[in-house]
């Protein structure tokens, strides 16, 4: 072989690792145990069980050209035998190192022990990388753990010398029937070096963070709130096109992503992977039934199966199966994901994906890449517009802007680098409290004691005033006819009757629907962009909604006496979903309307009033809380998950909080009874708008309380 084998007795196997165990396929389990971050980018790597799959006959996969051609190491992998490990054994293991040393490059030597023990009766043997590391100096993607092979390799140093970046077992029992030869001819035997092979690319890099655990699909690792993909994972789309890591449409955890997993549909988007698949992106192992440690993490079996060229890295390999070729895709994944080869340019983008409102959104992606290296931008969507960056050298950054939607959800995507960049933006919706279609909502009152709603133009100043309702009624603005403008409406609760007054014809509609004691809730709960009447119902905690599509009627238990409604479409998808924010415990609960699964989050407290709204234009309600006693807002972003304190207001005044400015953003704004004066912050500028518009008795129609 020309290379000397290192032989010295180590410690048992450092840190997380991959597992063969012998049944009837391959398992990868994949721990996701929040270890205790070292320095902060630093932890334990994952842990994989591989079982071989059943006897399938005899097959073999010679390595391709490009490993045999004689040509220069591109890496050095240098391995360290433990005791008694055969030496048969470390001939095939030093064949299998020789051919990953030309598929990867590295500056650096990657360090391998190697243990022979007693793993029992039913697995083969293990490996896996010893470390993961994030955010090191080097790195093309931010907030993402890289195996310590790749990140030392990025990094230029070893960031963990006279540490092993693989740690790998292998089984001594006399019950595995081993063939320790070279040339594939393994008869009823496993070939080791096969084995091997498989085992040292999961330690490089061949495997994700996503599992499927009691029903929940989740993906992480890290100790929360810190919790971060692997570079494996920023790759993984479903069968439409969509990222796994798009928490909007896929919460982490959520049934929606386990869905994902188990479809049979899951696919490696990278640029290179996909090229060598004849431009379709490889379909990755997904069955309907999770396997914790097969699934995700392997290529599918049924689309490259035995003897073909792409079979190393599925889940499952039998006995007189030989493959000594890590095949193309594997060579495509490596080098998406950072391994090389020598002299190409690996693209990277600082997010994959962006999720908006309906309003005109700009935003930016930044190109990450050696310099020398060059890259064009083009837009795929007619709706997205790039202003600059539309081509580089070297990192840059691509400027865009995505234009007002006046219709259903879109998706669009961008290239970039070779790289697909996908936009989300939400339907159309009707700006709360808009009623003449200007984009922004209005200065408006209703007072009871002549049922007269006073409503005052944002654009024109022309103030109106008009009769609907009287002493008594709740006004409750919507837009229930579906025209993106809001309707004047109240509720009676002396005899549970809505009025509804359409802004198409002026023509009344009514329903009878609530009564003494309910909380109006109305909302768009079915997507069709029109106000749904609805109420909820402390005494026992129920939801009535009245869908305005079919008439159908609903009545769900969410919450409970003492709770505060508080809907909003949190999740992004077009729907109002049902909250309720319990000040006993300052905690919101809230139903995905996506799923039916349930968020919680501690935001406020007893006195506080709720007040959630977009107030990050991306497109979901974002949890909030107006505290009267010292006149602040504090907002929990949900683009990212920061924290706003915010002073707007004081003691006795209303919080009415909307998108006064019609810039997509819902504006901090309270209504001050004493005095009849409205106090905007506009969040487009900062800036004061100040307006006296009613009086002590009236209710502005977009009051929280």
């Amino acid at each position: 072989m020309g290379r000397p084998l290192v032989r010295s007795i180590v410690a048992a196997a450092l840190g997380a690792i991959c597992l063969i165990s012998s049944n009837n396929t391959w398992l990868q389990r994949l721990s996701v145990s929040l270890v205790a971050q070292q320095d902060g980018d630093r932890m334990p790597g994952p842990i994989i069980v591989d079982p071989p799959g059943p006897d399938t006959g005899h097959s073999y996969v010679p390595a391709s050209s490009i490993i045999t051609e004689p040509r220069p190491a591109l890496a050095t992998i240098d391995v360290t035998y433990g005791a008694g490990f055969p030496l048969a054994a470390q001939a095939a293991f030093e064949a299998a190192v020789v051919i990953w040393e030309s598929q990867i490059v590295s500056p650096l030597p990657i360090r391998v022990t190697a243990n022979w023990q007693d793993l029992g009766s039913t697995t083969l043997g293990s490996a896996g990388p010893t470390f993961v590391r994030r955010d090191f100096a080097g790195t093309t993607r931010p907030a993402t753990w890289f195996p310590i092979a790749l990140a030392d390799k990025m990094a230029g140093v070893d960031l963990d010398p006279g540490v092993a970046d693989i740690t790998a077992r292998f089984n001594s029992n006399s019950t595995v029937n081993w063939y320790f030869g070279t040339d594939g001819n393994a008869g009823a035997n496993y070939d080791f070096m096969s084995v091997v092979l498989h085992e040292l690319g999961h330690g490089l890099g061949f495997l994700g963070s996503m599992t499927v655990s009691g029903g929940l699909g989740q993906w992480g690792l890290g100790t929360a709130p810190s919790i971060f993909p692997m570079v494996y994972d920023l790759f993984a789309i479903n069968g439409s096109g969509q990222f796994l890591l798009d928490t909007t449409l896929f919460p982490n955890p959520s049934a929606a992503l386990a869905a994902q997993l188990v479809s049979n549909s899951v696919f490696f988007t990278g640029f290179n992977a996909v090229a060598a698949n004849a431009g379709f992106a490889p379909r990755l192992y997904a069955p309907i039934q999770f396997q914790s440690g097969s699934s995700y993490s392997h290529l599918d079996e049924a689309t490259y199966p035995a003897g073909t060229a792409n079979a190393l890295m599925t889940p499952s390999i039998g006995p007189g199966q030989a493959i000594h070729d890590s095949g193309p895709i594997v060579r495509g994944v490596f080098t998406d994901t950072g391994w090389g080869p020598v002299g190409s340019c690996l693209y990277a983008l600082s997010s994959a994906a962006f999720t908006t409102g309906a309003a005109t959104k700009a935003g930016s992606v930044n190109v990450v890449v050696a310099s020398g290296c060059a890259w064009t931008a083009t837009s795929n969507a007619s709706f997205i517009t790039i202003n600059a960056g539309s081509s580089g050298t070297g990192n840059g950054t691509v400027n865009y802007t995505i234009a007002a939607n006046t219709g259903a959800i879109r998706t669009g995507t961008m290239t970039i680098a070779g790289v697909t960049f996908t936009v989300t933006q939400n339907a159309a919706t009707t700006i709360t409290g808009d009623f003449d279609s200007d984009g922004r909502a209005e200065v408006t009152v209703f007072r009871p004691s002549t049922g007269t709603w006073y409503i005052r133009n944002a654009v024109t100043g022309i103030d109106q005033g008009l009769v609907w309702g009287g002493s008594g009624d709740v006004p409750v603005v919507g837009d229930y006819d579906g025209d993106r403008l809001n309707d004047m409406a109240v509720f009676r609760p002396s005899n549970g009757t809505w009025y509804l007054r359409s802004s198409i014809n002026g023509g009344l509609t009514t329903f009878l629907w609530g009564g003494v004691g309910d909380v109006t809730v109305q909302g768009d709960y079915e997507g069709d962009r029109k106000t749904d009447v609805a109420v909820f119902r402390p005494s026992n905690g129920t939801w009535y909604i009245r869908h305005s599509s079919t008439g159908a009627l609903f009545g769900l238990v969410w919450g409970g006496a003492g709770d505060v409604a508080v809907p909003g479409d949190y999740d992004a998808d077009g729907k109002t979903d049902l909250a309720v924010f319990r000040p006993s415990n300052g905690t919101w609960y809230i139903r995905s309307s996506i799923t039916g699964a349930l968020t919680t989050a501690v935001w406020g407290g007893v006195g506080d009033v709720a007040v959630p709204g977009d107030y990050d234009s991306d497109g979901r309600t974002d949890i909030a809380i107006f505290r009267a006693s010292n006149g602040t807002w504090y907002i929990r972003n949900s683009s990212t998950g920061l924290d706003e304190g915010l002073l707007w207001g004081g003691a006795g005044d209303v919080p009415v909080p909307a998108d006064y400015d019609g810039d997509g953003k819902t504006d901090m704004a309270v209504f001050r009874p004493s005095n009849g004066t409205w106090f905007i912050r506009n969040s487009s500028t900062g800036l004061l708008t100040q307006v006296v518009w009613g009086g002590g008795s009236d209710i502005p129609v977009l009051r929280r309380q």
